[in-house]
C-alpha cells in the first residue's frame, strides 16, 4: 500500500514536492528511466553515477553554492593575505637582523680597538717624541722618597740625558705590560732600552661611554711615567737616640725612613719605675738613592748640635750616648735622700713617731700605690713589727754615713746610694747596730687626687746592695 504523504502524477508517486520537481528534471533526459518508488538515489548519488546528466537545482542549492563559492573566495583571498604579510614580516625580520649583526659586530670592532694593548703603541711613540724634545722632564713623576735629601731636578737632568743618548743612537723603546697590573683603568707598562727598563708608564682612560648596553669603550692616554734611574746612587744608615733629630742636607729624617725596630737597652731597672719613665732607645734611619755624600748634623734632645757621631768608611753613622748617668749630687737631694733613707730605717724598728708606727709620715715619702707603700701600710698593720724588740736610740743614732753613686737617668728620675749604721740598746743594755746599704731611687712625681699639681720626690723603688 502506498505512503498517504506521497504525491503521484501519471500514476507515479511522490512522497514530497521537491521529489515531484527532481522528478519532472529527470524526465528531460529520455534515456534514464527513474522510479522512486524502486531507486530511492538521493540526487547526489545519481549525479555521481550519470555523469552526463544535466543537473537541475534548487533555489536552496544554488544559494548554498553561492555560498560556499564566497566562503571559497574568502579562504583563497586570506591565505594570499596572510602568507603575503608573513613574506614581508620575514623579509623585515632578515633585514633586521641584518643590521643588528652588523651593529653588534661593529660594536665589537670599536670595543676591540678601544683596548689598552690597540692604544700602547701609540702612546709609546708619544714618550719616544718627548724624550727627543725634552718635554719628557715634564711628564715624569718621581717616588717621594726620590728628590726629599736632594733637588729633583739633580735626578730628572740626568734621567733626560740618558733617554735623549737612547734616541740618538738610533735606539728605540719596546714595552711589555706589568705583571703586576691588575687594575683595567689604569694599566701599567714596563718601557724598556734593550734589556734595561727605563721607565714604567701608567694609562688613564677618558672619553667614557657605552656600547651594546654591556660594553665600556673608552680612550687611553699617558696617566703618569716613573723613572727607572740607572745612575749610580749611594744607601746610608745612621744609629742614634729616638730622641735626638737626624739632618741629612738641612733636611729634617722622619720615621718613615726608619729601618727596623727601635732597639732598648735594659738599665737594669724595676717595671714599677719603668711604668713612670722611659727611656730613648736606638733608631736606625736608611737614606737611600743619594748622587753624591750627604751633609749630616745631629741636634741632641735639647736641641743643640752633636758632635758625637761617628762615620765609617762608607759615610755611615753612629751615635752612642754615654748612658752612665753619674752626675755631681746636689745637696739639697742629698740631705732627702739620706733623711728618706733613716726615716725607712726608724719606720721598719718602730722608731718613727705617730700611729701606726708613723705610716702617714713614711707614706708621705713613697709613690703611692707602689710596692713600697702598700708594703709599709701592710707592715705597720701585721704582726711583724710586733716582734722587733723594744730598743732605745744609741748616741750617735746614726753613724758611718755615707751618701755617693748618685745618677740622674732623666728630669724626674735619680738615684743614690745610702750607706749608715743605725745604733740602739735593747732592754739590758745591750748594744745592738743595724746596717743599711741600698740604692734609693726617687721619682718627681705629684700623686695625690686633690686636683693640684702639686709634684714631689718620691721614694719609688730601694735595692739592697749589703743587708745586715
Amino acid at each position: 500500500m502506498s505512503d498517504p504523504k506521497r504525491r503521484s502524477k501519471g500514476g507515479v508517486t511522490f512522497k514530497d514536492e521537491s521529489e515531484r520537481r527532481m522528478y519532472v528534471a529527470l524526465q528531460q533526459n529520455p534515456h534514464i528511466q527513474y522510479n522512486p518508488d524502486e531507486d530511492e538515489m538521493s540526487p547526489d548519488e545519481y549525479y555521481a553515477r550519470n555523469k552526463n546528466a544535466k543537473r537541475v537545482l534548487t533555489p536552496a542549492e544554488k544559494a548554498r553554492l553561492r555560498a560556499e563559492k564566497k566562503r571559497k573566495k574568502r579562504e583563497k583571498t586570506g591565505r594570499i593575505i596572510f602568507y603575503s604579510c608573513l613574506g614581508v614580516y620575514a623579509l623585515i625580520l632578515i633585514i633586521l637582523c641584518a643590521r643588528f649583526l652588523s651593529y653588534v659586530d661593529d660594536c665589537l670592532v670599536k670595543y676591540e680597538a678601544s683596548q689598552d694593548y690597540n692604544a700602547i703603541d701609540t702612546l709609546v711613540g708619544e714618550f719616544t717624541n718627548a724624550v727627543k724634545d725634552g718635554s719628557i722632564s715634564t711628564m715624569v713623576e718621581l717616588p717621594e722618597s726620590a728628590g726629599v735629601f736632594e733637588p729633583k731636578d739633580t735626578f730628572v737632568q740626568m734621567y733626560v740625558q740618558n733617554m735623549q743618548s737612547v734616541t740618538s743612537g738610533g735606539g728605540a723603546f719596546t714595552y711589555k705590560k706589568n705583571t703586576r697590573s691588575y687594575d683595567a683603568s689604569a694599566p701599567v707598562y714596563d718601557i724598556y732600552s734593550g734589556e734595561d727598563m727605563v721607565a714604567r708608564m701608567t694609562l688613564k682612560s677618558t672619553n667614557q661611554r657605552s656600547v651594546f648596553a654591556i660594553l665600556e669603550l673608552c680612550d687611553w692616554e699617558i696617566d703618569k711615567i716613573e723613572p727607572v734611574l740607572s745612575v749610580q746612587t749611594s744607601n746610608y744608615r745612621y744609629s742614634l737616640p729616638e730622641n735626638y733629630k737626624l739632618l741629612v742636607n738641612g733636611v729634617e729624617v722622619t720615621v718613615e725612613f726608619q729601618k727596623g725596630e727601635i732597639v732598648k737597652k735594659d738599665y737594669k731597672l724595676s717595671d714599677e719605675i719603668l711604668n713612670y719613665v722611659s727611656f730613648p732607645g736606638t733608631i736606625t734611619y736608611e737614606i737611600t738613592g743619594l748622587v753624591n755624600a750627604p751633609t749630616v748634623q745631629v741636634l741632641d734632645a735639647q736641641g743643640n748640635v752633636s758632635e758625637a757621631m761617628t762615620f765609617d768608611e762608607q759615610g755611615n753613622g753612629s751615635l752612642v750616648v754615654d748612658d752612665d748617668f753619674s752626675a755631681t749630687l746636689p745637696e739639697d737631694r742629698k740631705a732627702y735622700a739620706l733623711e728618706t733613707a733613716e726615716m725607712w730605717a726608724d719606720f721598719t724598728n718602730k722608731d718613727l713617731k705617730g700611729s701606726n708606727y708613723g705610716l702617714a709620715t713614711m707614706q708621705a715619702r713613697l709613690v703611692k700605690d707602689s710596692y713600697f707603700y702598700q708594703f709599709a701600710d701592710s707592715y705597720a698593720h701585721g704582726v711583724d713589727i710586733t716582734f722587733v724588740s723594744d730598743h732605745v736610740d744609741a748616741s750617735p743614732k746614726f753613724s758611718d754615713i755615707t751618701v755617693s753613686e748618685y745618677k740622674e737617668y732623666t728630669d724626674t728620675l735619680y738615684s743614690v746610694r745610702c750607706i749608715f749604721t743605725k745604733n740602739m740598746y735593747t732592754k739590758g743594755q745591750k748594744f745592738k747596730s743595724i746596717t743599711t746599704d741600698s740604692t734609693f731611687f726617687f721619682l718627681y712625681i705629684d700623686d695625690s687626687e686633690d686636683g693640684v699639681d702639686n709634684p714631689h720626690w718620691c721614694m719609688i723603688d730601694m735595692v739592697a746592695t749589703t743587708n745586715n
